[in-house]
């Protein structure tokens, strides 16, 4: 079963960086790392590599497995380099533990704007999931982001999006 990452979790993090992983998000990292031993705890990739985004990119090993398959794929060029840093070098791996935490690195909470607590909002977009800063999160993701598609207007179903050609 392949499932995806959906929902917006609210999780607070403490002093010495402990964050729980919603639990449908774990299930997600369980299934997405069908190749780890009997026992072993799920992998969890977190890609911070492009300073434009206020957010970092939560992957499961499947679903970066894919990311660097294509990567692999692709001629050497400058193309390749960016999208090598950005999601090989500029990455951080971990395990989610036994209890479904994970210690976020304080170069990663800085990069949020975290001070030595907080809360962050885990969203789902499917095959990934960002981890924000929950200050940040909710002007983030205003109306704005629907003035910027093409075709779309004020009085439409969201769901009408669906429908459309690129």
């Amino acid at each position: 079963m392949h499932c995806t990452f959906r929902g917006e979790i609210g999780q607070k993090i403490d002093a010495k960086g402990r964050v729980s992983i919603p639990a449908q998000f774990r299930k997600v990292l369980d299934d997405g790392d069908p190749d780890r031993e009997t026992g072993e705890d799920p992998n969890l990739i977190i890609v911070y590599g492009d300073s434009r985004r206020a957010f970092l990119e939560g992957y499961s090993a499947r679903a970066m497995a894919e990311v660097e398959a294509k990567i692999r794929a692709m001629k050497s060029s400058p193309k390749k380099r960016v999208l090598t840093r950005m999601f090989l070098t500029q990455t951080w791996e971990t395990r989610v533990d036994s209890t479904g935490r994970i210690v976020l690195p304080k170069p990663l909470r800085t990069r949020l704007g975290l001070g030595e607590t907080g809360e962050l909002t885990f969203a789902g977009t499917g095959e990934t999931f960002a981890i924000w800063n929950s200050v940040d999160y909710p002007a983030a993701i205003g109306e704005e982001d629907l003035a910027q598609i093409e075709g779309f207007e004020e009085d439409m179903d969201i769901a009408d999006l669906l429908d459309m050609e690129d």
